[in-house]
Formats: C-alpha cells, structure tokens, sequence
C-alpha cells in the first residue's frame, strides 16, 4: 500500500519543525555577532566574503534579530536532504531512514545552528545538492538551474569554498549534459573545463562583491602567520616575531604559557599584537608579519611540519574534553558593538540535544577522520558506476567533502569542528547514494548509465 502524498511529505515538515522548536534563533559565537553587527550596519568586514552578512541584512528588514536567518538556513538544509533522499529512493520509509541519517547522524545539524558562514555554505550546498538530484529525477531543467544558484550561494560564502564547489559543479555540468542528451565520453575534458571556469567565475562574483561593500579590511591569513610563528617559535626556543608584534618584556616562558596547538586565540590573550578587528595591521607591518613567517619556514621547515602536524591531529581527531567546547559548537548568544540582546532557546529539547551533541562528538562516529576514511572508501566503491547518475552523485560529494578539507592543515587557526562540517553533510549524503547503488545491483555492476535514475521499481 502507497502512502498518500500528504503522509508521504510530512516527515519534512515535522523535521523543519523540531529543527525550530529546539535550536530557534540559533547559536550566536562572537564572529556570528560580528556579522550580525555588519548586517545591521552596513560595516561589512572582510573576514569572511560579504554574502552571509549582506543577505543577513536582507532577512534582517524583515525578520530582525538571527531567527530569520537560522530559518533559512535551517529550512535549505533540511529540505535539501528530503529532496536527496525522496530522489534516490521511493518507498517513504527509506526516505525517512536516509534522512534521519544525514540530519541526526553526523554534526552537521549541529554546525547548521550556529549564525556562521559554515552553517551557510552546508545549508546552500545541501539545497544544490538535492535540488540537482531532484531535477534528475524528474527531467526538470528548471529544476536544475535552481540547484546550480545555491551551488554559486555556497561558492560565495567562505574563502576556501571553492575546492568544494568544483567536483558538485561538474556533477552539474554533467547531469546538465545528459538532459540535454548531449553526454559522450569525449565531452568530459569539456565540461570539467567548464566546471573549472564556473569555479573562476563565482570566485570573481564573490571578489566583486566584496569590492562594492566591504568597508574595514583586515588580513586574515595574519593569524594563521601568527599561530605559525608562535608553533615554530615554540619548537626551536626562539621568539621569531617581529618585534612590533611582541609587547616589551615578552619571553619565550610566556609564550610557551599560551601556545596551544589547537587555537591561536591565547597568543592574542594580553601578549602579542592582535591582528584582526580594531587590532588590524597596516600595510607595512603585515608586509613585515609575512616576511618573518616565511623566514621562519624557510629555516626552520621541521618545526613548521611539526606544528602543522599537532594541528591536524587536534582538527580531525575526536572533540572530548581535552580542549575548549567552544572549539566544537557555541551554546550563548555573542555580543558586540550595541547588538540588540537575542534571548537564547532555553527549551527542555534544547538542553537535551545540546547535552547529546556534548557527548556524541567525543565518538569516533562523530570524528572528522572517520568521514574522511569514509569519503575515500565510497570513491573507491562507487567508481565501477561513474557512468551512473547515482554513481556520479555519489562521487562527486565525497569529492567535495574531501576537497573542502584538503587543504585545512595548512590554514587553519585552529582545530574547530565547524571547519569539517560541509565534509560531515557531503559524506553523509554521499553514503546514502552508494546504499542506492548497492540496493540496486543492476545500475551498479552494470555501468549503465540508462538506467533509470531514482525508482527502478516502484516509479516516482
């Protein structure tokens, strides 16, 4: 027996609903104020590219305060996922399974609550992806330029986005191609080329706007100088800091009492110079900040390793108590400048899913690493079906999930959970692809890439 449409679509609204209940205005960090200050403003910072705050503002005419903007990130996300999972499978109950999974299953919902720009970027890419998944479903061209505005939204919304976007916008290109019965084999040099050159161009889209509204511009790869100066510092018994950077009478005993290899913020805690907000460095400091930072790679490239190591251990491994909460997620309300007071979500379903999540990220279920093993393990399952929509969709998520923490050991200030939070979203939908894969044999071992998309059996 089939349920009825009504029956069948509820889950969604139910999900939206409990996501509002429980977490509604969202969490507020101090950067999350900050942006809230430049959307009410117009003082944009360039911290971050200006999308989230400048449509913060938008949502903010008419819905002031952060609730209207945890609304649409909280709706895009959950209804990003239902789409997915009703496009990959038919029957109501697989759909409920596969979604309760990528909502509940992993942090990303957890990262989604916060006001950042991670939570925006989980939120527009998820919506891409499951509106892409849909328009494949359904044959539907408008469907699928829908999906590929959230794909420009998500590219916008962070500085290192666009490792990310680039394998959802050849997937893109490619579930473009087969609509358009235009797919050959010699037509992928072409469209990843595109997909490149679409990846240019959101760059540039996002440079633009930074150009037209930004007004107080800091360096934010300073504190990642700093944290590395203070790592390297730290391994060779040496204060390689400019000296504009030091306070009079710093020693290294002090800066081996602040330096911890998981966040820059205590370097900055009443010892060196801060360098970003009204700390922000003028030309020529920065120009000598860089200089130092290279200097001390250059001659000293061990302790750098060595530093970037003890980084990375602490970003991927398991959140326990070993290192500050607000490392993992923000449970107040930030203030800054004259932000009016928020009231924070003090239901019993808020403290208990607060109380979940500060348990469960100390789970080797809920740590990056293990999504990273899982991400690696579908490429390499998934690969025999690359000539399949599903096997494509499958892919290119754990690409992007992969992608977009590449390149973090390298540029982190700290080990913050938000940072792998789009990897925690992508994998998770891309293992309810590779169930479709495997629960459907046929498309699988075949290769076949005619095969229909979402419901061999029991139609749309």
């Amino acid at each position: 027996m089939r349920a009825s449409p009504a029956l069948r679509h509820a889950f969604p609204i139910v999900a939206f609903a409990a996501t509002m209940v429980t977490f509604y205005p969202g969490h507020l960090s101090f950067d999350s104020a900050v942006q809230f200050w430049s959307a009410r403003t117009g003082e944009f910072y360039n911290v971050s590219p200006p999308l989230q705050p400048v449509l913060w503002s938008l949502v903010q005419s008419v819905w002031p305060g952060s609730g209207g903007m945890f609304t649409l990130q909280a709706g895009l996300f959950v209804g990003g996922v239902w789409l997915a999972c009703s496009a990959l499978f038919a029957a109501t109950w697989e759909r409920i399974a596969a979604s309760l999974y990528v909502i509940l299953g992993t942090p990303a919902l957890l990262v989604v609550t916060h006001l950042w720009t991670d939570a925006l970027l989980i939120a527009c890419l998820i919506a891409g992806c499951g509106l892409t998944l849909a328009a494949e479903r359904r044959k539907s061209r408008g469907l699928l330029l829908a999906a590929l505005t959230f794909f420009v939204m998500g590219g916008m919304t962070r500085h290192n986005a666009l490792p990310a976007v680039l394998p959802l916008l050849f997937w893109w290109a490619l579930a473009f191609s087969r609509m358009a019965r235009r797919e050959r084999p010699s037509r992928t040099l072409r469209l990843l080329t595109g997909a490149l050159v679409g990846a240019i161009a959101i760059a540039g889209a996002s440079r633009l706007l930074d150009q037209l509204v930004v007004k107080h511009r800091v360096s934010t790869f300073a504190a990642v100088q700093v944290f590395d100066l203070g790592g390297i510092s730290v391994r060779v018994g040496e204060l390689l800091f400019p000296d504009f950077m030091l306070p009079p009478g710093f020693t290294m005993d002090a800066l081996r009492s602040r330096y911890v290899p998981y966040n820059n913020v205590p370097l900055f805690q009443g010892g060196i110079k801060e360098t970003l907000w009204e700390g922000s460095l003028n030309a020529e400091q920065l120009a000598d900040l860089r200089r130092a930072w290279r200097r001390a790679i250059i001659s000293h490239p061990l302790a750098y390793l060595s530093h970037r190591f003890a980084v990375t251990c602490w970003l991927f491994d398991r959140f326990r108590n070993d290192r500050p909460q607000q490392l993992a997620f923000v449970e107040s309300i930030g203030s800054f400048e004259g932000n009016p007071v928020i009231v924070p979500n003090s239901t019993v379903l808020h403290r208990w899913a607060m109380a979940w999540y500060e348990r469960s990220i100390g789970w080797w279920g809920f740590a990056p690493v293990t999504y990273i093993v899982i991400a690696i393990a579908i490429m390499l399952i998934t690969w025999r079906a690359r000539a399949t929509p599903v096997g494509q969709a499958a892919l290119a998520l754990a690409a992007s999930g992969l992608a977009y923490v590449a390149p973090l050991p390298l540029v982190v200030p700290s080990a913050e959970l938000r940072y792998s939070g789009w990897m925690f979203a992508a994998t998770s939908l891309a293992v309810v692809a590779t169930v479709k894969l495997l629960k459907v044999a046929g498309t699988f071992l075949s290769n076949r890439p005619d095969r229909p998309f979402a419901s061999e059996a029991n139609g749309r």
